[in-house]
């Protein structure tokens, strides 16, 4: 009895070339490893355990061609270049944007706080005060 103890459960799963070219293929294209776990009827700890080689590779393969892609297009003629490039050279160079705020005045001098105050009012026509108090009808 103690010889064969594979007798419950789930049989263990054996990958093939072809599990390998699905799971590299999916992550190229960015599917969630769940979702290939899934597509192999696996669960997630089993397609890591079976495929950290494919999901590393594919991972890399991916960035590899988005960055050339984006390289190809910064360095191109398109209406896109300038965005690319200067994409690029904030991430990849140190370039990044500034703003400078001055608060001077006329010729570099301080600022000078003024504070303006109006107060409006309706103007009174003599003799009229008994209208202002006589209800409206309409």
């Amino acid at each position: 009895m103690g010889a064969n103890k594979r007798g419950r459960g789930r049989p263990k799963y054996e990958a093939t070339d072809k599990d390998r070219d699905l799971v590299k293929g999916m992550v190229m294209i960015g599917v969630p490893q769940d979702h290939i776990a899934k597509a192999l009827g696996i669960s997630p700890t089993t397609l890591t355990k079976h495929f950290r080689q494919e999901i590393d590779g594919g991972m890399s393969v991916r960035i590899a061609e988005v960055a050339n892609n984006l390289f190809n297009i910064a360095t191109g003629d398109g209406a896109q270049a300038v965005t690319a490039a200067i994409f690029i050279m904030k991430t990849q160079a140190g370039w990044k944007e500034t703003s400078k705020h001055e608060h001077t005045g006329a010729d570099g001098t301080p600022l000078t706080p003024a504070l303006n105050v109006t107060i409006a009012s309706a103007p009174v026509v003599e003799g009229n005060e008994a209208d202002l108090e006589r209800p409206v009808t309409h």
